[in-house]
């Protein structure tokens, strides 16, 4: 099994556990940038936001996300 299989199922075992935990939404983000799952990690990211709203990393990696997708106007937002 490969390393990002391994830490897409760690993560959405923390999740499972606990789904308020905005940091595994985050990884999970993470990990799926990491592949060029874009519309997958923006899902995460926003998880993580959504339990933890002044959660800066998160919008950073939503912003940088977005970016990757091209979305240039969206991303500044974010980063905002």
């Amino acid at each position: 099994m490969g390393a990002y299989v391994k830490a897409e199922a760690a993560y959405r075992s923390a999740i499972a556990l606990r789904p308020t935990n905005p940091h595994a939404y985050n990884y999970l983000g993470l990990t799926y940038h990491q592949q060029r799952r874009y519309r997958e990690a923006l899902a995460a990211y926003r998880q993580a936001i959504a339990q933890a709203p002044d959660y800066a990393v998160a919008y950073v990696n939503l912003a940088t996300t977005t970016e990757a997708l091209g979305q240039t106007a969206q991303a500044l937002t974010a980063y905002r």
